[in-house]
């Protein structure tokens, strides 16, 4: 891996101050990624990113984890673009999913719980733990 240190170093001209164009001498160490539209990535997968990007992993990292993520729970297909069921998924709130995947898991229906958003998951209505403080994830 090669690390390269700049010094930009600012040059006056007429309207105010710029920096110089700089060159590289060995531009196969260059690493060019294309640009991707923000629009481009479904939105569960935007969510998904923002929380692993917060969780502390880098961009690409966070984007691979998605993508694997959601590719193996058929939210998203081997190119990225969103199925069906991502769409739909997509479409709903933080609290939307987290009741969902309850009653999911636990049976009922998704009206029988009620969300927490301290840390992202839903307890069914009338549970002794609903009024118990939740520890917040770091």
């Amino acid at each position: 891996m090669v690390t390269v240190k700049t010094l930009v170093t600012l040059v006056p001209i007429e309207e105010g101050w710029k920096a110089p164009q700089l060159t590289v001498d060995a531009p196969e160490l260059v690493r060019s990624t294309p640009k991707v539209s923000i629009m481009a990535i479904p939105a569960i997968k935007r969510r998904l990113i923002q929380q692993l990007r917060t969780n502390g992993h880098s961009e690409a990292s966070a984007h691979a984890i998605a993508q694997s993520s959601l590719r193996k729970s058929g939210n998203v297909d081997s190119s990225g673009k969103a199925t069906a069921k991502g769409k739909v998924r997509g479409a709903m709130t933080p609290a939307e999913r987290a009741k969902d995947r309850a009653a999911k898991s636990r049976g009922g229906k998704p009206s029988d719980y009620v969300y927490k958003k301290a840390n992202n998951s839903a307890l069914k209505i009338g549970s002794p733990h609903l009024r118990r403080k939740v520890k917040r994830r770091a």
